[in-house]
């Protein structure tokens, strides 16, 4: 659209477009991008934030001393690493892929490629 109706020589409703459209478009455009790479990279932060709990439970564990009245605390440090372990979170969409960062760059590289297609066929 910034580039059909942005070159100034159009009118709609005797409004010349031009360089507004474009400032507008490339607003509009952006707006999503600043929040999908701001949500994107908190889900992966998220995530290998929470792989990292396994480490820290087995380092405070080896930090406990190994008497009787930590045996409960000890349990239950021992079943957060082992849930840690085995089921460790991820953010998907719908269980469609995984939200991290690596989605992003595939997402952008998508978009990037489509619009270099659609730049080939206008012309």
């Amino acid at each position: 659209m910034a580039l059909v109706y942005g070159n100034g020589e159009r009118e709609v409703n005797g409004i010349r477009l031009g360089a507004e459209l474009i400032a507008l478009c490339v607003i509009w455009a952006s707006f999503p991008m600043i929040i999908s790479t701001g949500m994107f990279s908190a889900c992966g932060s998220g995530a290998n934030e929470a792989a990292k709990t396994a480490t820290i439970c087995y380092d405070i564990l080896h930090s406990l001393p190994s008497n009787d009245q930590f045996k409960q605390t000890r349990n239950d440090i021992i079943e957060l690493a082992e849930q840690a372990c085995n089921k460790a979170p991820t953010f998907t969409a719908a269980g469609f892929f995984t939200i991290d960062t690596s989605s992003l760059f595939a997402l952008f590289g998508a978009v990037t490629s489509y619009l270099i297609v659609l730049i080939q066929f206008n012309k």
